[in-house]
């Protein structure tokens, strides 16, 4: 709980700090003036996960904001929230789970995407009318390719542990999508 706590308070600073250095633009009748695009350095991005089988259903999102630091370097951070629930014959569970994410990419290429990011995620599991709640760190490295304000990739969690981890596999897909 300390982490989550931790973690908001980080992303309410980052925020405050972030918006201060948003570029203004200046009114002015030149031409080449008018030509020229402000870049803001601040954005917004968010991902989504949704997941059926025969005996289940997952779902998450997972809403974000992006710092550019350099047109190849970007800082960002999100917050994360996904239900999953699975029933079988003898056995019902849902979890909830919720945490934030901290993300760094780099664009080395207009295409390209390769990100290190963070993730610290509370899961709260009830199986069978008993609930258990653990905590779920994950550091994943990534590569995805980029079209326009959406990036669509796999990352690999470097911290891995079956049966604690939210995924099957240490290897997970993901959709990003900027604007």
């Amino acid at each position: 709980m300390k982490r989550l706590v931790l973690g908001w308070l980080f992303l309410g600073m980052a925020l405050t700090a972030q918006a201060q250095y948003l570029p203004v633009s200046k009114m002015t009748n030149s031409p080449a003036a008018a030509a020229k695009k402000t870049h803001t350095r601040l954005g917004f991005y968010g991902g989504f996960g949704l997941g059926f089988t025969s005996t289940g259903f997952y779902a998450d999102l997972q809403p974000g904001i992006i710092y550019r630091l350099k047109p190849e370097f970007h800082l960002g951070a999100n917050a994360f929230i996904g239900y999953q629930s699975y029933h079988t014959a003898n056995v019902s569970s849902h979890q909830w789970i919720y945490g934030y994410d901290l993300l760094a990419l780099y664009l080395p290429w207009r295409f390209l995407e390769l990100s290190a990011d963070y993730q610290d995620l509370t899961v709260k599991r009830t199986v069978n009318n008993e609930t258990s709640q653990w905590e779920v760190p994950a550091f994943y490295l990534g590569v995805a390719y980029r079209t326009g304000r959406v990036a669509v990739g796999f990352r690999y969690d470097l911290l891995f542990q079956q049966g604690r981890s939210i995924y099957p596999t240490a290897f997970t897909p993901f959709v990003r999508i900027y604007w």
